[in-house]
C-alpha cells in the first residue's frame, strides 16, 4: 500500500481552493487541478493500517486504501474502476479519477486532524 515510509517522508498537503466567487458563479470543481506527482505523493501517505477505518469513514463505501494505491502507481484507470466497484453514479472516463483523487487522498489524512 503506498509508500511504507511516505507518512513520515511525505508532508501533507492540499490543493488550492477556487476562489468563492468564482465557484458561485459557475458551480465548478472547488479545487484547483492538482499536480498529478503531488496526487501520488499524497497517495503515498496513505499507510498499511490492517484495518482501515477510511474505509468504514467514507460515505461511498470506497475503497480508500486500494484507491490510494492505485494513485501512487499511476494508474488512473484502474483508480477509477475501484470507485466504480462501490458507487456506480460517478462518471465513466478516466479524467474523472483525477480531480476526485484530491478527496480521496486526503480523506483518510484529514481523519487524524480532526480528532
Amino acid at each position: 500500500m503506498g509508500k511504507v515510509t511516505g507518512f513520515i517522508e511525505t508532508g501533507r498537503i492540499t490543493p488550492k481552493r477556487r476562489d468563492k466567487n468564482d465557484r458561485i458563479a459557475d458551480w465548478q470543481e472547488v479545487y484547483l487541478k492538482w499536480d498529478d506527482s503531488d496526487a501520488r505523493k499524497q497517495a503515498g501517505r496513505c499507510m498499511d493500517c490492517g484495518v482501515p477505518f477510511c474505509n468504514s469513514g467514507c460515505p461511498l463505501g470506497n475503497l480508500i486504501p486500494e484507491f490510494n494505491d492505485l494513485i501512487y502507481q499511476g494508474d488512473w484507470k484502474e483508480a477509477i474502476q475501484s470507485l466504480h466497484a462501490t458507487n456506480t453514479s460517478l462518471n465513466s472516463p478516466v479524467e474523472f479519477a483525477q480531480p476526485h483523487a484530491r478527496h480521496l487522498v486526503l480523506c483518510p489524512l484529514m481523519l487524524s486532524q480532526s480528532q
